[in-house]
């Protein structure tokens, strides 16, 4: 995903009843890696999926 803020994103501890600060959290959870790099006019946030076999 590539958006147009400066802003780079950071994991954050949310509360239970918090609506936002899970996002990276969950990427996090389901990827294998995960990173951001520079655009022309912003940033991109990529991640890095295996396929694992169905346990």
């Amino acid at each position: 995903m590539t958006d147009h803020s400066t802003v780079w994103p950071a994991p954050l501890q949310a509360d239970p009843d918090e609506e936002h600060g899970r996002g990276l959290a969950i990427v996090a959870a389901y990827t294998d890696r995960w990173g951001v790099d520079p655009a022309p006019e912003g940033k991109t946030v990529w991640f890095i999926c295996t396929e694992r076999e169905p346990s």
